[in-house]
């Protein structure tokens, strides 16, 4: 089907979406303003030397389209006027830089020569809003990491990605164990944001982060499109469009080497001593000419190594105590112990337990699976204080190489080609406390681009594309070399050789222990083609284009292969309500039900999920800009996409299913029950895009913009993971207890039963007792509406100002649930035990796309482009994202599955302002600026050459729920705790949350913890979702400069640079647990002060 698709392609080149190009537009016209038709323009790139012809039309107006970012001269003639040569126009990547030429009588070969055009600050002729950053900002600012992603941040409207430790807004995050591999764009979600380079779509579909972030070296400047952009870019409402480099008809080249460590470092917050942390960053990269205006190569490598002590805190149940039956003692040496009552000694008539005598429990009464982990809980090296008992800094390794290769080649002048490729690969192996915990992460990308651009006629250009990827991404447990958990004793889990490793365990109240829960990941095979045609025609520039990707993913979603278990809180060693039969608080100990095997909740799975899938992206787009007059500009186009849901491949069709609520009953495509994708596919995604940009010829400095367009956003990937998750081939449960009476299951007995999976065939009925994943088949694509409004003016020559206000409502977002649970629509708070759906499972996680979204926000922005050595940009951001869902696969709000509006509130991603600022400074002190300009060469080489950069960002903090043991029974529910009624920030004893850190707070609350108490058994908590906002930060990045320059073109540059230089503590959220010892405190913070030294040789 490729080939066939392949020649249908190439049969009709004048069809293609996404491309990186630009242009170059004007009018021609005469002393008195009228216009001059039928000028000659030629615009010659002044690195390749490649020209490019066009004729001003009836109206005097002109366009030079699909061009790539780069320094180019103009020349105008016309008979019976004086020559007009613009000598640098400097254009950005997908910009429209407007150059109007004025002529004057006289003869041609006189001419008027201007000394050049920079990237216009206003944007007369587009309502697209988005921010260019330049290659000077790329390789002149302090960035953290060197990641071009950090610069996106600084553009209103765009948020980092949260790390981390800062809380479950990112999915990426978790994924791949990095902070700065994605941005959040315009109020949409994570996954949502689209990365091409150099036209070609390099996001991973499963998780949404860039298969390949490109070195800074290998990047000329990419450009941030958000809210409202032009037909030809879709498949996401936000998109990073990077430009690589490319050589020209000079050698040019660099050696770098960026080194830090922490012996200039200052410690965090929290830590005793500065962690360790050591990293080298280096590279080269070098360009030119093959045959001069012809053919030009460029390459680089970088390579980095990073070695980072991570300072890890936890509460673990201590070895010659708790974990050796002892409870005569809380682990906290002020609190009482907690009486633990024997659960073999219920008595069902009066609701009574038996306490164990002395609070000891036997070691004959030890489970013998609970013996077998104890290894694997790590020692205690403190007395418990501050919820901490074991403190440590363990180090995480992270390797990333990468290599950029391009070429470019002239074929004449009316045709040229270009191609690259690209490679990286970026494993990290985890820091963790406990033996064998932490998620280690595979990371592999490569790409393969080719280009071809046609001048067909001077008014028709087109451009043609054909692209590879490959993206590998797995987070899982760390490697071990035997099946731990079947030495351990568990049953019922996946005996899978890249699934083994140590169970997850957890006692509410404590740390847990365990590999990463969950082996996810996918490999990726990406090929594309697309072709776009410009033509331009009396004030009109048409392009359409059309564009095709085939897609081979095999994913892989084994959730829980090694089990996964939670103790207690309430516990079944806890005494009982005599009234109500339920656990009382404050008795019983998770840990004692850890010994004697009593889990609260347990999960775990059989087989694996691993499928290969494929599908198709097919985008067909035409768009206008139109001319209307020399003030208004109208954009207007239309997309159309279609998305085919992924189908699996001939040999794995029994692999999936889907379900019928009906009847209750998986369907198989092997039965001819559902179609092979499961997922009906949808063709009807209709994209319409308005715009329009009035620029006034009465006020010339002003302009005004406005937008809207529906666009599309691929469904993610990574929920097809719901119609694999399921028997045949994988089978997961998930048991949810209460506490209440006899223990039900037990560790080595029941805990995990081995599943028995029956032939498929008409009689096959699901296994009793399996969680069941599945997916709606309603195969509608998550639509977001963007509109916009702006107001641009310029500030003399270099200035600008922009005020934009932004709206978006996102519809059909991914969204899971719980669709078989004891929940009633209207019944708010309270369980309704016995209304269960389908009595055979024990509940299913239902991938919906139930999701909604609604944005608000102001956007605030001065840029002065760089001139005379200096330049800045200022952006402020205020906003308000309120969604029932951030991320669908990741951080999922819900609480009570029948009733979603408990799920509204503000968006975990969600920060309501945000002021970022960004400078560069040439000292005028050397030879050729204000001071020093007579020094002698000696002197110069000392005292000349310095320059300051900064970056500084200030912003509120996330929003976080308050979280409370789930003992609703209910699997895959975000529980939360009651609110009192207690204002959360109100003062309680002589403390004020928020306030008197180190003084009368010396605890660190955040807020006051009374405000929220645990939900009750068999209820859904009352609080509101994220109603806490954690701690806001300040942080300034800066690096200092010093050019030796030996000659013209060889000089040596040494960078110091010191990231949060001023030492501003970062606190990370305050803990959101109330079962809790530490609940409402702050117990993190972001990395301090750090500093970076570099060698940088370029000629």
């Amino acid at each position: 089907m490729l080939r066939s698709l392949i020649v249908l392609i190439l049969a009709s080149l004048s069809l293609t979406a996404q491309v990186n190009t630009s242009a170059v537009a004007g009018v021609v016209t005469d002393e008195s303003g009228s216009a001059v038709p039928n000028a000659s323009l030629t615009l010659t790139d002044l690195d390749t030397g490649a020209t490019r012809k066009a004729t001003s039309d009836a109206s005097g107006e002109y366009v030079f389209p699909q061009l790539p970012p780069g320094r180019y001269r103009l020349q105008v003639a016309n008979t019976g006027f004086q020559g007009f040569v613009v000598e640098l126009i400097q254009l950005g990547i997908a910009e429209r830089v407007r150059v109007d030429a004025k002529l004057r009588l006289g003869a041609v070969a006189e001419t008027v020569t201007v000394s050049g055009a920079a990237a216009p600050l206003l944007e007369p002729e587009t309502a697209s809003l988005g921010q260019t950053v330049s290659r000077k900002a790329i390789n002149d600012l302090p960035l953290n990491g060197r990641n071009y992603l950090t610069l996106g941040s600084l553009s209103p409207g765009v948020m980092p990605q949260i790390p981390p430790a800062q809380g479950p807004a990112s999915f990426v995050g978790s994924t791949t164990g990095r902070s700065d591999r994605s941005l959040l764009v315009g109020g949409q979600r994570e996954s949502s944001t689209s990365y091409l380079y150099d036209g070609v779509e390099m996001r991973n579909p499963r998780v949404g982060d860039s298969s390949i972030t490109p070195s800074l070296d290998a990047v000329q400047e990419f450009k941030i499109q958000r809210n409202f952009f032009q037909a030809e870019f879709g498949n996401s409402p936000g998109i990073i469009n990077v430009a690589s480099r490319g050589g020209t008809n000079q050698w040019h080249g660099s050696v770098f080497h960026f080194l830090r460590n922490n012996a200039l470092d200052a410690r965090t917050f929290f830590a005793r001593s500065v962690e360790p942390f050591k990293r080298n960053q280096f590279g080269f990269a070098v360009g030119g000419p093959i045959i001069r205006d012809r053919l030009f190569v460029f390459g680089n490598f970088e390579g980095f190594r990073q070695r980072l002590g991570i300072t890890q805190r936890g509460l673990f149940p201590r070895q010659n105590a708790e974990l050796a039956g002892n409870f005569s003692q809380n682990v906290f040496a002020d609190r009482a112990a907690q009486i633990i009552h024997d659960p073999l000694t219920f008595n069902a008539a009066a609701n009574t337990r038996t306490p164990f005598p002395g609070n000891v429990i036997p070691a004959s009464r030890f489970n013998r699976v609970s013996r077998n982990l104890i290894p694997f809980i790590p020692v205690t090296n403190a007395v418990a204080s501050e919820g901490v008992n074991l403190t440590g800094i363990p180090v995480q390794r992270l390797d990333d190489d990468q290599v950029n290769v391009r070429a470019d080649y002239r074929i004449n002048d009316q045709h040229s080609i270009f191609g690259r490729y690209s490679w990286q690969d970026a494993p990290i192996q985890p820091a963790a406390l406990q033996p064998l915990g932490g998620a280690q992460v595979i990371s592999r990308g490569r790409a393969m681009v080719a280009q071809v651009t046609s001048s067909l006629k001077p008014n028709v250009v087109n451009v043609f594309r054909a692209a590879y990827n490959y993206a590998e991404l797995f987070g899982q447990q760390v490697t071990v070399d035997r099946d731990l958990a079947a030495e351990i004793g568990i049953t019922g889990v996946s005996t899978v050789q890249r699934n083994w490793g140590v169970p997850t365990v957890g006692w509410v109240g404590f740390s847990g222990i365990g590999s990463n829960g969950l082996t996810q990941g996918n490999k990726l095979h990406n090929y594309q083609l697309s072709n776009a045609t410009t033509w331009i025609k009396s004030g009109h520039t048409v392009k359409w284009g059309y564009e095709i990707r085939q897609s081979r993913n095999w994913n892989n979603s084994d959730n829980g292969p090694r089990g996964s278990f939670t103790f207690g809180a309430p516990a079944y060693t806890s005494a009982l309500d005599p009234a109500t039969g339920n656990p009382v608080g404050g008795s019983g100990n998770p840990v004692a039900d850890f010994l004697l095997g009593f889990p609260l909740n347990a999960s775990g799975a059989v087989g694996s999920s691993a499928t290969h899938f494929r599908f198709y992206t097919q985008n067909l787009f035409i768009q206008d800009d139109w001319k209307v007059s020399r003030e208004l500009t109208i954009n207007y186009g239309l997309r159309h996409e279609i998305i085919t849901p992924p189908k699996p491949i001939e040999q794995e069709r029994r692999n999936v299913y889907g379900f019928d609520f009906r009847t209750g009953r998986q369907l198989f495509p092997t039965l001819g029950q559902i179609r092979d994708s499961v997922v009906s596919p949808d063709y009807m995604n209709f994209g319409p895009r308005l715009g329009l940009a009035y620029n006034p010829t009465w006020a010339p400095s002003w302009v005004l913009r406005a937008g809207a367009g529906i666009y599309f956003d691929q469904a993610q990937m990574n929920e097809t993971q719901f119609i694999t998750n399921g028997p045949p081939v994988f089978a997961q449960q998930n048991i949810n207890l209460t506490g209440r009476g006899l223990p039900e299951v037990e560790f080595g007995r029941n805990a995990l039963p081995v599943v028995q999976i029956p032939p498929i065939d008409a009689n096959y009925q699901t296994p009793q007792g399996i969680f069941l994943f599945a997916q709606e088949i309603d195969g509608r694509k998550p639509r977001i509406y963007m509109w916009t409004l702006s107001l641009q003016k310029s500030l003399g020559n270099k200035w600008m100002a922009e005020a934009a206000y932004v709206g978006s409502q996102g519809r059909r977002l991914s969204k899971r649930f719980n669709s078989d649970a004891d929940a009633t629509p209207g019944q708010l708070y309270r369980v309704t035990p016995g209304v269960r759906r389908f009595p055979r499972l024990n509940g299913m996680l239902y991938s919906s796309l139930a999701g909604s979204s609604q944005f608000h926000g102001l956007n605030l922005k001065v840029d002065r482009r760089f001139e005379n050595g200096f330049s800045i940009l200022a952006a402020y951001t205020f906003a308000k994202s309120m969604d029932n869902d951030s991320g669908g696969a990741w951080g999922t709000p819900n609480l009570n599955p029948a009733n979603f509006q408990l799920d509204w509130g503000p968006s975990d991603f969600n920060i309501t302002n945000r002021f970022v600022w960004s400078g560069t400074y040439e000292l005028p002190i050397g030879k050729g600026k204000r001071w020093g300009q007579n020094w002698n060469r000696a002197t110069d080489l000392v005292l000349g050459g310095w320059q300051l950069n900064a970056i500084g960002a200030m912003q509120s903090g996330v929003h976080r729920v308050i979280g409370s043991p789930n003992n609703t029974g209910i699997g895959f529910v975000t529980q939360r705790a009651d609110a009192t009624g207690i204002d959360p920030y109100s003062a309680f004893g002589n403390v004020t949350p928020r306030e008197g850190f180190g003084d009368n707070n010396r605890n660190l609350f955040w807020f006051n913890p009374n405000a929220f108490r645990a939900a009750a058994p068999l209820t859904f908590g009352n609080s509101g979702r994220n109603v806490i906002v954690g701690p806001g930060f300040v942080n300034y990045d800066l690096s200092l400069f010093k050019t030796w320059n030996f000659t013209e073109r060889f000089n040596l540059r040494y960078q110091f640079e010191a990231f949060n230089a001023f030492n501003n503590v970062r606190f990370n959220p305050p803990d959101v647990n109330v079962a809790s010892p530490t609940f409402g405190r702050i117990l993190g913070a972001l990395e301090g002060r750090r500093l970076q030294m570099a060698l940088r040789f370029t000629f």
